[in-house]
């Protein structure tokens, strides 16, 4: 399901953001950066049903180091159990 990061990404961009990076499970990447080849895809670790893992906020760390801005939690999907806490992507 890569609907919300899509359009997530699309309202950036329409936004006049300067760079738009959509980190997704990595099984969705190809589909979601065929949508627009402006937007940079980072593929994260994922859970058995396909949502983002917990040990994908590592992974964020670097890549959201750079940005003024960041959207967290469209898609974020129905797994049983979905990440603790925004904080633990963005600790500001």
């Amino acid at each position: 399901m890569s609907g919300a990061a899509r359009l997530s990404s699309s309202a950036a961009l329409r936004s006049g953001v300067g760079l738009v990076k959509v980190a997704v499970p990595d099984s969705i990447r190809a589909e979601v950066a065929s949508f627009a080849a402006e937007v940079m895809t980072i593929g994260l670790p994922e859970t058995k049903s396909g949502a983002i893992a917990e040990s994908a906020a590592a992974a964020l760390k670097d890549e959201i180091a750079w940005a003024d801005a960041i959207a967290i939690g469209p898609g974020l999907g129905k797994d049983p159990k979905p990440p603790n806490s925004s904080k633990q992507y963005c600790p500001l």
